[in-house]
C-alpha cells in the first residue's frame, strides 16, 4: 500500500484512504466500487507521484463506473481550458449565471489613476463585483498574498471612481493560508478549487452539473479550442447547439458529433 504520495512539485505527503475515499463519494460512487479501488490502490508501490495514483483510479473507475470516471477528470477538464486564462474566465462567467449572476467578461473601467481590464463584471441583489480570475496550468501553482496585494491596489482605484463596486478574486487551483486572511481582513471574495468550504469551484460546478465541454473524453484539443471560440463551454450549452452548427465549427461528421453528444447526455444524468 502507499505509504507516500509525490506531488507534482515535489512535495510528499502520507497516503490517505480516506481523501480518496471522500472524494469518491462527492461523485456518488457505489460503496463497493469505492472499497474495490482502496483495494487495488493496496497494490502499488510505498512511493507513487499523484499522476500515477490520478491514473490507476481513473482507469478502475473508467471500467466500473463510466460516469464516475468522467467526473473524477474534472480538474483535468478545468486545466484543459488553457492554456490562457480567457476560457477559464468565461467558463466561470457561466457558472455565475447559474446562481443568479448578471455576468459581463472583458469590461474597462476607469480608475482614479488608470483604466483597467476587467475580467468579470457581476451583478445580484443589489451588489456588484469586479472578478479577477487567475488561471494555472499546474495544480501546485498556488496563489499568494502578492495575488491578493495586486488584485486589491487594482480595486481600490476603480472604488474611487466606482464605491458601489466590491472585490472577487478567482481561480482554478488553491489560495496559500496568507492570502486567506488578507482577503478576510479586507473583505475580498475569493473562490479557489477547495475554498471557501461551502462555495468552492467544485461546488459550484457540481451543483448545477455545470460541467465544461473538455470534461468528454471523445474530444480533442482542436475541438475544444473550437468550442470556446463559439462560446461552447459548459456541456449545457452544447446540448443547446443545433448539430448542423456543431458540425460546421469542428469539421466533425455525424457519427463522431453523435457520441459527443451522447456523452455529454450521460455526464448530466440525460439518459
Amino acid at each position: 500500500m502507499p505509504r507516500l504520495v509525490v506531488k507534482k512539485n515535489g512535495v510528499q505527503e502520507i497516503y490517505s484512504p480516506n481523501k480518496v475515499k471522500q472524494t469518491l463519494k462527492r461523485l456518488n460512487v457505489d460503496e463497493l466500487v469505492i472499497n474495490y479501488v482502496l483495494s487495488e490502490l493496496e497494490k502499488l508501490p510505498d512511493k507513487v507521484t499523484t499522476t500515477q495514483l490520478y491514473q490507476k483510479i481513473f482507469r478502475i473507475l473508467s471500467d466500473k463506473d463510466i460516469i464516475a470516471g468522467i467526473k473524477y477528470n474534472l480538474k483535468n477538464a478545468i486545466f484543459l481550458l488553457g492554456p490562457s486564462g480567457y476560457p477559464f474566465e468565461k467558463f466561470f462567467a457561466k457558472v455565475l449565471n447559474f446562481y443568479g449572476y448578471q455576468t459581463t467578461t472583458n469590461v474597462f473601467l476607469n480608475g482614479s489613476c488608470l483604466v483597467y481590464e476587467i475580467d468579470i463584471v457581476a451583478s445580484k441583489d443589489n451588489e456588484q463585483f469586479i472578478i479577477e480570475c487567475k488561471y494555472h496550468q499546474q495544480f501546485y501553482s498556488k496563489n499568494d498574498v502578492k495575488t491578493c496585494l495586486y488584485v486589491y491596489g487594482r480595486y481600490l482605484d476603480i472604488q474611487k471612481v466606482n464605491p458601489y463596486l466590491h472585490c472577487w478574486l478567482a481561480t482554478n487551483t488553491k489560495f496559500t493560508e496568507s492570502a486567506i486572511d488578507f482577503a478576510k481582513c479586507y473583505n475580498i471574495k475569493l473562490t479557489s478549487w477547495n475554498y471557501p468550504d461551502d462555495y468552492n469551484l467544485v461546488t459550484l460546478i457540481e451543483n448545477w452539473k455545470l460541467y465544461p465541454v473538455t470534461i468528454l473524453t471523445n474530444c480533442n484539443t482542436r475541438v475544444f479550442k473550437e468550442f470556446v471560440k463559439a462560446d461552447i463551454i459548459l456541456l449545457k450549452d452544447l446540448l443547446s447547439t443545433d448539430e448542423r452548427f456543431i458540425r460546421k465549427i469542428t469539421n466533425l461528421n455525424n457519427r463522431e458529433i453523435t457520441n459527443i453528444i451522447q456523452e455529454a447526455k450521460l455526464v448530466l444524468g440525460l439518459n
